[in-house]
């Protein structure tokens, strides 16, 4: 597919699962995405998007969302009110910032946002309970929030390739943490 989010697709109502990875779509998701209330899956990575709305936010069973390897700078708030939500996929885009509110994600349990130009980690971070690989490698982080030493179920964080100075003592508090990626190339 190339073009535009295919707009016909928002008037599939039954529709569970929706991949789209891979083409060549381009510009937009359109806001009627948010009437797919019975997706558990929206795969979109590998295209050339460059926004999704605010109405994803009303995918409350979405479990797996992927928008990596696009060209998004920012993700709407909303997004915190995916409760279902176990995987975001946001590597390899522009991203400079994400939404505080990603620390509603309670069911959290992988967030990789490597590969883009984000300068502050939100702390919030912290308040996914079930966030087990938490991925922020290459991007423009100078430190790491204090509050992420309270994360219970983080296994896997990788902030390899940042502009970090210093790590907080807080992180040895991570009891289930057994990979941690500080280098810097």
């Amino acid at each position: 597919l190339v073009g535009p989010f295919p707009p016909e697709l928002c008037r599939l109502d039954a529709l569970r699962d929706l991949d789209l990875e891979c083409n060549d779509l381009r510009g937009a998701v359109p806001d009627a995405v948010g009437r797919l209330e019975s997706l558990r899956s929206l795969l979109l990575g590998g295209n050339a998007i460059e926004s999704v709305p605010a109405s994803l936010g009303r995918l409350a069973l979405l479990e797996t969302l992927t928008l990596n390897e696009n060209k998004l700078v920012s993700v709407p708030r909303e997004i915190g009110t995916c409760a279902s939500l176990r995987t975001l996929l946001l590597f390899s885009n522009a991203l400079v910032a994400v939404p505080e509110t990603l620390g509603r994600l309670r069911n959290l349990r992988t967030l990789q946002l490597g590969r883009n130009r984000i300068e502050d980690a939100p702390a919030s971070l912290a308040e996914c309970a079930s966030l087990e690989h938490l991925n922020l490698r290459r991007n423009k982080l100078t430190r790491v929030p204090e509050a992420w030493g309270e994360m219970r179920s983080l296994a896997s964080l990788s902030l390899r390739g940042n502009e970090l100075v210093a790590v907080p003592a807080s992180l040895a508090r991570c009891p289930e943490l057994v990979a941690l990626d500080l280098a810097q190339k």
